[in-house]
């Protein structure tokens, strides 16, 4: 009779099952964290495909909170998700659509505007940042100079004459607040020297945002794609290293 004797010495597979039992939650853990890892930088990518020159203020917002072994869960967030502030004002619609809220406002609002039921987008004549955006160090310093000579609140045009705050030369500037439209100019906060008129921001209906950036969907797709391959690598990582 032909015969083959198969013999496996199996001592040393359970004591590694009952190490690997001993290693699932450190492996599951850094397995989670990888995997958030790698929705963050998907979602970043995502954010470059669908928005035209994202800051890298913007391309920085997104956090990752690693997972513990006594918690297993791992979280990608948005900056200012819990105060309201920094990114997720804009990301927000974004994700959602719906109306999107601008810092403008809030530095606007001690001078009781912008007028009710507008919403402030900066003008031409904005310092803009790199990314597009205005730049809030110097919004923030002219509304600190019209605030300094005190505005009140009536229709028509508000001016007032600040010394040394032009952009473009030294000299007299006054600013024009515009409540209501006046011939070709928009309601918004004009400087004027002279001639030429500079829309430094411009109040318009809030415009709405359709949902386009697709936070959750790519967040799944890539924690379902990429999470077990991420766990089989933590384990034999953990087994190897175990003592």
């Amino acid at each position: 009779m032909l015969k083959i004797n198969v013999n496996f010495d199996m001592s040393g597979l359970v004591a590694k099952l009952e190490n690997a039992k001993s290693q699932v939650p450190f492996a599951t853990a850094l397995a989670l964290t990888k995997t958030a890892q790698n929705v963050k930088a998907a979602l970043v990518e995502e954010m470059t495909s669908v928005f035209k020159a994202p800051t890298s203020f913007t391309l920085r917002s997104l956090t990752v909170t690693r997972a513990e072994k006594a918690s297993l869960l791992a979280t990608v967030g948005v900056r200012g998700a819990d105060t309201g502030k920094g990114a997720i004002r804009w990301l927000a619609p974004e994700v959602h659509g719906g109306e999107r809220s601008h810092a403008i406002e809030a530095l606007l609002q001690p001078l009781g505007l912008p007028p009710k039921g507008l919403w402030a987008v900066p003008g031409s004549a904005a310092k803009q940042t790199a990314g597009g955006g205005i730049d809030i160090n110097w919004f923030r310093s002219v509304v600190a100079d019209i605030a300094a000579q005190g505005i009140s609140q009536s229709r028509g045009i508000l001016t007032r004459r600040i010394r040394g705050t032009g952009r473009k030369s030294a000299g007299v500037l006054q600013y024009a607040i515009l409540l209501e439209r006046s011939g070709k100019l928009l309601p918004g906060i004009y400087g004027r020297r002279g001639r030429g008129i500079y829309p430094f921001v411009i109040f318009v209906k809030p415009p709405k945002y359709k949902a386009k950036f697709d936070f959750y969907g790519v967040g799944r797709r890539v924690a379902y794609g990429t999470f077990p391959g991420e766990f089989k690598a933590a384990l034999a990582k953990a087994l190897a290293t175990a003592r």
